[in-house]
């Protein structure tokens, strides 16, 4: 199966969204103080220690929903056996973002503070960058596949 361009698009709109919320929009609620850092100047944490650690979330994101958009594009599925198999690929592939959660935070923060607000936001950074874009955007064999994608793609294309 070939790739779509709309299915594409809407990935890489995703992307584009999910990194301006991560590198404009949310370094801003910290330098005006609306998610407090007591410990140390809010500039100096946010570059050495929240754009390390978003960095990485935001690229293992990414890159899971397109191994997963290109994986299952090359799927060749003849039964319902092998869509559970498919279903079980989503989730492992799924799992790296929020490992990747994990390592982000151990490694590169040092914020008591930071570590309550970005257990808060990186899941939605997540959610933004690896199940919106595959529930939406999953080609034809495993279209519904990711959960709610029932829901959700028809918001994004008409007709489906």
């Amino acid at each position: 199966m070939q790739a779509k361009a709309p299915e594409i698009i809407r990935i890489l709109s995703f992307f584009a969204l999910g990194g301006l919320l991560m590198f404009l929009i949310q370094p801003i609620l910290y330098q005006n103080q609306i998610f407090f850092i007591s410990d140390q100047p809010p500039e100096i944490w946010i570059s050495n220690e929240y754009i390390p650690g978003t960095t990485l979330v935001f690229l293992v994101s990414a890159s899971a929903a397109i191994a997963w958009y290109f994986w299952s594009a090359r799927a060749k599925i003849a039964s319902a056996e092998q869509v559970q198999g498919w279903k079980l690929m989503w989730w492992l592939i799924g799992l790296f973002p929020v490992i990747s959660i994990g390592v982000a935070i151990a490694t590169y923060n040092t914020s008591p503070d930071g570590l309550t607000t970005l257990a808060f936001l990186y899941p939605i950074d997540v959610f933004l960058l690896y199940w919106i874009p595959t529930a939406t955007s999953s080609p034809a064999p495993v279209k519904y596949l990711p959960p709610l994608s029932v829901f959700l793609r028809p918001l994004f294309e008409p007709g489906s």
